[in-house]
């Protein structure tokens, strides 16, 4: 699986540490922050091909944009 963040979504994590006052190991925790609730899903989903965090997925808790393959063109991972 193939995760992305948008130049959006970098800006908005440094605004949130700025906002918080927290260094690089802050930077972490708003990030988990973001995607605690998918960490758990896209595992289990073997059919999700990427994952996108977009600025509103930082600041507005919402879901993250996914890419699933399609049926029959599933890539084979080593």
């Amino acid at each position: 699986m193939k995760l992305n963040l948008t130049p959006g979504a970098l800006e908005a994590i440094v605004e949130e540490s700025i906002k918080r006052k927290i260094g690089a190991r802050g930077l972490r925790s708003i990030m988990e922050d973001s995607i605690l609730d998918i960490m758990y899903q896209i595992p289990s989903e073997k059919n999700i091909e990427e994952c996108t965090i977009t600025k509103e997925v930082v600041k507005e808790r919402r879901m993250p944009e996914i890419k699933r393959y399609r049926e029959g063109l599933r890539k084979e991972t080593a």
